[in-house]
């Protein structure tokens, strides 16, 4: 059996199979990070992720400076989805001898100077030789109090559905680095650039993160990495329960919406399928939507309810021009066919 056949979640299914955890492990494989006891009160929140030349990213697409910072906020945002604090990194590379040493030289500055803004120490970490290509890992290591941590798995059928920002440039932004010059109108170029710079400087909502677990007000939380289809499913698998997505509520940019259509794409595709948006996914109870309207205004980012969590037995579902149609599609997997 090939990889390719059975998908990357199944896959991490089947290597969890054979590993053991000790009573120090509170959250292991299956969240945006693993939590360890740390202190009296206090979680050690771990997280790891891989970026690899022309599977996550192109060298003629990116700078090093800007690839510094892709590296690192895919993995504060994986904190900021928990409510904790990041604080101490670990960077490992897999470098082509072909790769210039100033290129190396402007990634650690980028790096160096993007880990300060989030007051992150890079306290060590691994280099080696590549023969395929520019390899970048990045353990980050974070903490939350033990009763603060927001997870994906307390989610109830009842609960709102919410996401900060605005949700599809990034992917757009993806796109929009194959296209020539000559292919964008003049009168779309500040589109262009603005989605280009959601895609290459993400920015993982830590303080939001950080506000709803500090005010409970969130009872799950993931942060959009893949797009809304696979995120949700991600949550609702973990909570055990079902959803509804209304699109028309999915918060989309200006500049994405016009240069969409101006492409003659589906905004909504961009959203709902396309990935590395780095907002966050989460759910407030009923109980808490009085005060959460109340509070909302101190996350310094528009947030907008874009469904509900139902039981689980109605599954995944999106609200489209008033139709009901099954969440069938998501977003990026790798190893899929």
């Amino acid at each position: 059996m090939k990889v390719k056949e059975i998908g990357e979640f199944k896959l991490i299914e089947k290597m969890n199979r054979f590993l053991d955890v000790d009573d120090r492990v509170v959250l292991g494989i299956g969240d945006d990070c693993a939590a360890l006891k740390f202190d009296a009160g206090s979680l050690l929140l771990t997280t790891t992720d891989i970026l690899i030349e022309k599977v996550h990213f192109h060298l003629d697409h990116t700078t090093p400076e800007h690839l510094a910072v892709k590296s690192l906020a895919v993995n504060l945002s994986d904190i900021a989805s928990m409510g904790g604090t990041p604080l101490y990194a670990l960077v490992s590379l897999g470098i082509p001898s072909t790769l210039s040493v100033e290129f190396v030289e402007d990634f650690y500055k980028g790096l160096g100077e993007y880990s300060r803004k989030y007051q992150v120490s890079i306290v060590g970490g691994d280099t080696s030789s590549s023969r395929s290509g520019l390899i970048i890992n990045i353990v980050l290591l974070g903490a939350q109090k033990k009763d603060l941590m927001v997870t994906r798995s307390g989610a109830e059928a009842g609960d709102q559905l919410f996401v900060t920002g605005t949700l599809g440039d990034s992917s757009l932004g993806l796109k929009v680095f194959d296209l020539k010059q000559d292919e964008i109108k003049p009168g779309f170029r500040e589109h262009a650039d603005y989605v280009i710079g959601r895609h290459s400087f993400p920015s993982p909502r830590i303080e939001q993160g950080k506000f709803l677990a500090e005010n409970k007000l969130a009872s799950s939380m993931i942060d959009l990495s893949d797009g809304v289809a696979s995120d949700i499913r991600r949550l609702c698998e973990q909570s055990r329960v079902g959803a509804k997505v209304f699109s028309e509520s999915i918060p989309l940019s200006k500049e994405m919406k016009e240069l969409a259509q101006f492409l003659r794409k589906d905004p909504l595709e961009f959203a709902l399928y396309g990935g590395e948006d780095y907002e966050l996914m989460f759910t407030v109870k009923k109980e808490n939507l009085q005060r959460f309207e109340t509070l909302k205004k101190n996350l310094n980012l528009p947030v907008s309810c874009i469904g509900e969590i139902v039981n689980e037995a109605e599954g995944i579902n999106q609200v489209r021009d008033k139709n009901l149609f099954p969440m069938e599609r998501t977003g990026f997997e790798h190893f899929s066919r």
